[in-house]
């Protein structure tokens, strides 16, 4: 028998509002089923585990980066663009701190959906990119290129490996997309 309100999203969104107040590593199936006012064993008539429930978030948060990505770029075209796309992103990963592993490694399920989400985040570049570039090589190796230096920013910059003194949050992710960004013709 099935809880009436129960679903596979009621059971991502708890498992997201419990995450971002204790942390990811705290997240078990006993604290969504508490949070959700339902036994554990209940949780299994929707999802098959914790490692299912983990791939859902991040299949939530990618379609949420999505939304926020393509409501705030609006009328915003070029290098413009491409830096904001990253500052937007780059915001999006400071309000999900807790979420890194879900989001920079996520899911250990195969998974279309979570597939399909990744790239409709990672579309959106490539569109604001193909606005700029012609050569398709070009577009795919800047695109490669600006991902990786974004996601090795977040990680270094959430582990504090940037402590040095100099530059450090947004600025210092300013500073590396003006480096990659200028040598877009």
């Amino acid at each position: 028998m099935q809880h009436r309100g129960i679903s596979t999203e009621s059971i991502t969104a708890s498992a997201i509002a419990i995450t971002k107040q204790d942390g990811l590593a705290s997240l078990t199936m006993p604290k969504i089923a508490k949070a959700l006012g339902i036994k554990s064993q209940s949780l299994y008539n929707h999802v098959s585990n914790l490692n299912e429930v983990k791939t859902n978030m991040s299949i939530a948060l990618f379609s949420a980066l999505k939304t926020r990505l393509l409501e705030d770029l609006v009328g915003l075209t070029g290098k413009a663009a491409i830096k904001a796309y990253f500052t937007i992103f780059y915001a999006f990963c400071l309000e999900y701190k807790q979420f890194y592993e879900i989001f920079f490694l996520p899911g250990k399920e195969n998974s279309d959906k979570l597939d399909q989400s990744f790239h409709a985040v990672i579309q959106i570049l490539h569109q604001l990119l193909a606005g700029m570039i012609a050569d398709s090589e070009q577009i795919q190796l800047y695109k490669r290129t600006l991902l990786s230096a974004f996601v090795g920013f977040v990680l270094n910059d959430r582990n504090h490996f940037f402590q040095d003194g100099k530059t450090q949050g947004k600025e210092a992710l300013d500073d590396i997309l003006n480096l990659v960004i200028q040598g877009i013709k």
